[in-house]
C-alpha cells in the first residue's frame, strides 16, 4: 500500500507521540498505510468489513474485522523490533536464569533477528524438530545437513541500513547455504519497517520458488500480502476460541484470498507440509482470555516435547520450558543458546504484553511394525496375529491374504488401535500371509515383514483307494487315491520291499492324486503307500499297493567324452543317463572300429567310468551302451581319449641359417602341439651315426648353435619331447656358420743376429685364422716386399733366405677361407755373424790353406 501525504503526517504526529525521539526516525516506514480508527469502515471485495484499526504500539497493529456471515475476526500484524527496545536492558539481562532440571527442552536452537521476529521464532522451532525426528526439515549442506543451534555459521548481511545475520532456514538468499539465483531476502526485503513494493514487484522479477525458508511459507516481510518489511500477519477469534487451521480454510481475508493464504500460524503448516511432513494439531489462541491457553496447556506442550510460539504484543517469541510460572524463552535477539532468558507467563517482556499463541505440529508417518506374528494352529477359532507397537501409531492396518502377496489382499482392519489382532474370518486349516501397517494423521508406514499362520483342524484320515500301475506306462508308475476330507497336500512313499524300513519320500507337499514316480527303474516291483496332511499334521500310512514301470531298451547314452590326458593315471569316460537305464557297457579300441575291441566293463551302474588300463600318450576311442532287464542300447557316438600327454609329432618347418650369422648356426621350427620341450641333434654327415645332442632339454624354438665352426656344413635335427615321451628326427636340415677374416697377428718379432743361418719370425695366433702370410722388405715399406710365405699354418716361420749383414723388415697377415687381415706391425731381423773357426771350416772343406 501506498501512503497518501496526509497518511504519512498523520503516522508521524501519531508515531512522535507514542515512540520515544531516538526512535523516531528509525521506525518511520514500520506501520503499513491503514485507515485511521473513526474516519469510516474499510470494506473488503468480499463482504467483510474492517471495523476497526487499533494501533496498540510500533510494533503491533490490529484489524478488527467483521465478516459477510456476521463473524468477528482479528488481525493481529507483528513487526518485532530487531534490536531489543531501548530502556529495558537491565530487565532483560535480569531474566537471565539457570535452567531448571526438569520441564525444559533442552538443546533449543537460539538465532538473531533476521527478515522477522515471527520468521526467526518459527526457525528456531522448524530447527528444533529438524534435530529431533523429522531430518528433512533442513538439508543444506552446513553441519552434515542437520539445522546447527546457533546461526554464526553463515556469517552476516547489510541491507545498507543495518547489518543482520544470515539464516537459510528464516529466508533463503543469493549466495546462502549453497544457492544459487534470488531468495527470500532478495525479492522481499528493502529494509526494517519499509512500506514499498517488494523488489520483485518494482523490478519485474519472476518471484523463486519456496522451499527451504520458513519465512515465505508465513509471507514475512511481503508487500503483496500487506506485510512491511519484518512484519507477519496472525488472525485469531476475539474470545478465548482456538482459530484452528482448517477454520482458516474457509473464512475469507478480502482480495479473493482465504485467511489461510496469508496467515503466519497456517504458513508454518505449508511450510512442514512442503518439507514432507504431515501436520496434526495447527491453531492460533489467546492467553489473556479466560479458557484461553493457559499456563497448564503450556506445559503439557513443553512436556509433550514441542515448543510454543507466543506472540507478545509486538514481538513473537518461543517458550521452551518452565520452572513453575515463569518460562524460559528465546527472544530473537541473540545467537548465544547459553544466554537463558526468561518471562513471566501472562506478563511482560520488553515492555510487551503475552497476547497469544501460535500452535503448529509436525507428524511423521510411524515406523514399520516389527515383530508380527500370526499363531500357527493355537487356536481353533481364530488366527491371532501380535506385532511391536510403533511409535508415533495411533492406530493399525491388518491384512491377509493366501499367497505370500499383495495383490488381492484383504484389509481385515484398518483402524485397530493395538496389538493383537484375532482374525475369526479364516477357513481351519488354511494358511495366511499377514501383514501390518502402522498409522497416524501424518499417513500409514510400509507393510511389516509379513509371517503365516493358520487355525488348528483335525488330521486328516489316511487316504483309500490307492492304486499304483502295474507296467501302464513306460516312463513312470502312476499312484492314485481317493480325497481325504480336511487334507491340504499328500506325501508319497515308495519302497523296494513291504517295509517302511529304507522307504523313501517321493513327494511331501503334493496337492492331490494322480503322482507320478518317474524315478521307477523299468520292470522292478515298488511298494507304495499315501499320507494326507494339512497343518495339524498328516495321517498315517493308507493301505499298501504295488507298481511297475513297463519296460524297454534304453537309447544308446549322449553326451558320451573320455578325457584328454587330464589324468596321469587313467582315462576319465563320462556320459548322460539314458532313461530306463540300470546300468552300462564301456567300450575300448585303438581305431574308430568295433573290431577288436575290449569291454571295459559290462554292468557299471552311472557315469563316469575310469579306464586305469589304458597307456600313457596313446590315443583310444570309446563308447558306450545303456542297458536294463529288456536289453541294451546301440552303441553311443564314439569319443577319443587318452592317458596324460601324447607323445608329440616330429617338428615341421626346421631350417639351419646358412652362413647368416658368423657366431652361430641358428635353428627354428614350427612348434608342436603338447610339446614341453626339444632336443637338438647336429652331424657332420646326414646320418645318426656318431650325432652330437647339442640340448635335450630346450623350451621353444629357435636353438643357437655357437659350437659350429665357421664355414664348415652341418646337419641338423629336432626332436618334439613331453612326459609321455619325445618324437622321431624331424625332416634334416643343413647350415653353416659365416667364415670371418681373422684379425692381424700381435706380437711379431723376428730375430735380431740370434741365428747365423736365418731370420726366425714368431707371432701369436689370431682368432679364426687358418693360415698366415709372412711379408719382407729391405726398407720400411710394402714397395719391393717380397712373400717369404703364402699359406704358412702357423708362428714361427725361419727365413732362411736372408743375407749377412742386411737388415730387413718383416710383417705377417692371418688368413681363412674369408680372406686375410691387414698387415701386422712391422719386426726388424737380421742373421748373426759367423766366427773364425765357423769361416775356417768351409774353407777346409774347399781345400784352400
Amino acid at each position: 500500500m501506498k501512503k497518501t501525504l496526509f497518511s504519512l503526517i498523520l503516522f508521524f504526529i501519531i508515531l512522535s507521540l507514542s515512540v520515544p525521539h531516538q526512535f523516531l526516525f528509525a521506525q518511520a516506514e514500520t506501520l503499513p498505510q491503514m485507515d485511521v480508527p473513526g474516519e469510516g469502515l474499510n470494506t473488503l471485495p468480499d463482504g467483510a468489513v474492517i471495523t476497526s484499526i487499533e494501533e496498540v504500539n510500533p510494533y503491533f497493529t490490529i484489524e478488527h474485522i467483521t465478516l459477510a456471515d456476521g463473524t468477528t475476526l482479528s488481525k493481529g500484524i507483528i513487526s518485532g523490533p530487531s534490536q531489543p527496545p531501548a530502556g529495558y536492558e537491565a530487565e532483560r539481562e535480569a531474566s537471565i536464569q539457570p535452567l531448571s532440571s526438569r520441564g525444559v527442552i533442552s538443546n533449543f536452537p537460539s538465532y538473531n533477528w533476521v527478515f522477522g521476529c515471527s520468521a526467526v521464532s518459527g526457525a528456531m522451532i522448524a530447527a528444533y524438530y529438524d534435530q529431533n525426528g523429522y531430518p528433512d526439515i533442513y538439508t543444506g549442506p552446513t553441519n552434515g545437513s542437520v539445522m546447527p543451534i546457533t546461526d554464526t555459521s553463515w556469517g552476516t548481511w547489510s541491507d545498507g541500513y543495518a547489518t543482520y545475520p544470515n539464516n537459510p532456514l528464516v529466508a533463503s538468499k543469493d549466495g546462502l547455504d549453497g544457492r544459487s539465483g534470488r531468495g527470500s531476502i532478495d525479492n522481499y526485503w528493502v529494509r526494517y519497517g519499509s512500506t514499498a513494493d517488494d523488489p520483485y514487484i518494482t523490478n519485474g522479477w519472476p518471484q523463486h520458488t519456496w522451499g527451504a525458508a520458513i519465512g515465505d511459507f508465513m509471507k514475512t516481510s511481503q508487500s503483496a500480502y500487506g506485510n512491511t518489511d519484518g512484519a507477519t500477519s496472525f488472525y485469531y477469534n476475539e474470545s478465548a476460541a482456538k482459530l484452528t487451521c482448517t477454520a482458516m480454510e474457509s473464512m475469507s481475508a478480502g482480495g479473493g484470498r482465504m485467511v489461510s493464504d496469508v496467515d503466519g500460524t497456517y504458513g508454518r503448516k505449508l511450510f512442514y507440509e512442503a518439507r514432507g511432513y504431515a501436520v496434526t494439531d495447527c491453531y492460533y489462541q489467546r492467553t489473556n482470555y479466560e479458557g484461553g491457553f493457559s499456563l497448564d496447556n503450556f506445559k503439557a506442550e513443553i512436556d509433550a516435547g514441542h515448543p510454543v510460539m507466543i506472540n507478545l504484543k509486538g514481538h513473537t517469541i518461543v517458550g521452551y520450558g518452565y520452572d513453575g510460572t515463569t518460562i524460559y524463552i528465546r527472544d530473537t535477539w541473540d545467537s548465544d543458546p547459553s544466554h537463558t532468558y526468561t518471562m513471566t507467563w501472562g506478563g511482560s517482556y520488553q515492555g510487551m504484553a503475552m497476547q497469544a499463541v501460535s500452535v503448529v505440529h509436525p507428524a511423521a508417518t510411524p515406523a514399520v511394525p516389527t515383530g508380527v506374528a500370526a499363531s500357527d494352529g493355537t487356536y481353533t477359532d481364530k488366527v491371532r496375529v501380535t506385532w511391536n507397537a510403533s511409535t508415533g501409531a495411533n492406530n493399525y492396518m491388518v491384512f491377509r491374504n493366501t499367497s505370500n502377496t499383495h495383490t488381492d489382499e484383504v484389509v481385515l482392519t484398518s483402524n485397530h488401535f493395538a496389538s493383537p489382532f484375532d482374525d475369526t474370518t479364516a477357513t481351519p486349516g488354511k494358511t495366511y500371509y499377514y501383514w501390518v501397517k502402522a498409522c497416524n494423521a501424518a499417513g500409514c508406514s510400509g507393510y511389516s515383514i509379513g509371517d503365516v499362520g493358520y487355525i488348528a483342524a483335525p488330521i486328516p484320515a489316511p487316504p483309500s483307494g490307492v492304486a499304483a500301475s502295474d507296467g501302464t506306462y513306460t516312463d513312470k508308475v502312476q499312484v492314485t487315491w481317493n480325497a481325504s476330507t480336511g487334507a491340504d497336500i499328500y506325501q508319497v512313499f515308495k519302497n523296494t520291499s513291504n517295509t517302511h524300513m529304507g522307504e523313501i519320500m517321493l513327494t511331501g507337499n503334493h496337492p492331490a492324486s494322480p503322482f507320478d514316480d518317474t524315478t521307477a527303474a523299468p520292470g522292478i516291483p515298488y511298494y507304495y503307500w499315501v499320507k494326507a496332511c494339512n497343518p495339524a499334521g498328516c495321517s498315517d500310512y493308507s493301505i499298501v499297493d504295488t507298481g511297475y514301470r513297463a519296460v524297454f531298451i534304453p537309447a544308446p547314452p549322449d553326451g558320451v567324452a573320455a578325457s584328454d590326458g587330464t589324468y596321469p593315471d587313467m582315462v576319465q569316460i563320462t556320459w548322460n543317463a539314458s532313461a530306463g537305464a540300470h546300468y552300462y557297457m564301456v567300450f575300448r579300441n585303438t581305431s574308430d572300429t568295433h573290431t577288436g575291441e575290449i569291454v571295459l566293463t559290462d554292468i557299471h551302474p552311472a557315469s563316469p567310468f575310469d579306464d586305469l588300463t589304458a597307456e600313457p600318450g596313446i590315443p583310444y576311442y570309446y563308447w558306450v551302451k545303456a542297458c536294463n532287464p529288456a536289453g541294451c542300447s546301440d552303441y553311443s557316438i564314439v569319443d577319443t581319449g587318452h592317458r596324460g600327454p601324447l607323445i608329440p609329432a616330429p617338428p615341421d618347418g626346421v631350417v639351419a641359417s646358412d652362413g647368416t650369422y658368423t657366431d652361430k648356426v641358428q635353428v627354428t621350427w614350427s612348434a608342436n602341439t603338447g610339446a614341453d620341450n626339444y632336443m637338438v641333434f647336429r652331424n657332420t654327415s646326414n646320418t645318426h651315426t656318431g650325432e652330437i645332442v647339442l640340448t635335450d632339454m630346450h623350451p621353444a624354438s629357435p636353438f643357437d648353435d655357437i659350437t659350429a665352426e665357421p664355414g664348415k656344413i652341418y646337419y641338423y635335427w629336432v626332436k618334439a619331447c613331453n612326459a609321455a615321451g619325445c618324437s622321431d628326427y624331424s625332416t634334416v636340415d643343413t647350415g653353416y656358420r659365416a667364415p670371418f677374416i681373422p684379425a692381424p697377428p700381435g706380437g711379431v718379432a723376428a730375430s735380431d743376429g740370434t741365428y747365423p743361418d736365418k731370420v726366425q719370425v714368431t707371432w701369436n695366433a689370431s682368432t679364426g685364422a687358418d693360415n698366415y702370410k709372412v711379408f719382407r722388405n729391405t726398407s720400411i715399406t710394402h714397395t719391393g716386399e717380397i712373400v717369404l710365405a703364402n699359406n704358412h699354418p702357423a708362428s714361427p716361420f725361419d727365413d732362411i733366405t736372408a743375407m749377412p749383414g742386411k737388415t730387413y723388415y718383416y710383417w705377417v697377415k692371418a688368413c681363412n677361407a674369408a680372406g686375410c687381415s691387414d698387415y701386422s706391425s712391422f719386426a726388424i731381423g737380421r742373421l748373426g755373424t759367423l766366427t773364425r773357426f765357423e769361416l775356417f771350416v768351409p774353407l777346409l772343406i774347399s781345400g784352400g790353406g
